[in-house]
């Protein structure tokens, strides 16, 4: 399969075009990003914050769906098959009353008590 080749000219200002040491790796670049063009606000993080990120969740993220599919799960409840999305907000909330307890312990705890609660068995 043949690719048509398309030869544009741009100017760059000589501190971005240093950062390029080739024609190549411009192009590299550029092929690389060309899928986030038409986005609005694409979300491009450092080597640096990734790996803090990594840190932070005990997790290696290769890519930007990776990263999207683990937080999501973190903000979601499974009880017996049924999935629950907590916000970050009430997550945040339950955190700052679990003091001196494990927080899944906690969680558990306290979604227990409340279906029992709720259940009339308390």
């Amino acid at each position: 399969m043949n690719k048509e080749i398309v030869v544009q000219r741009v100017n760059l200002d000589s501190a971005i075009a240093d950062k390029y040491p080739s024609e190549n790796s411009l192009k590299t670049t550029l092929e690389r990003f060309a899928a986030y063009s038409n986005e609005q606000k694409p979300l491009i993080i450092t080597d640096n914050q990734r790996r803090e990120l990594e840190v932070l969740m005990a997790r290696n993220f290769n890519t930007s769906e990776e990263l999207v599919k683990y937080i999501r799960r973190i903000y979601e409840l499974n009880i017996d098959g049924l999935s629950l999305d907590l916000s970050p907000r009430l997550l945040e909330r339950l955190k700052s009353r679990a003091i001196n307890m494990d927080f899944h312990k906690f969680l558990q705890f306290t979604i227990k008590r409340a279906l029992e609660e709720y259940a009339g068995l308390r």
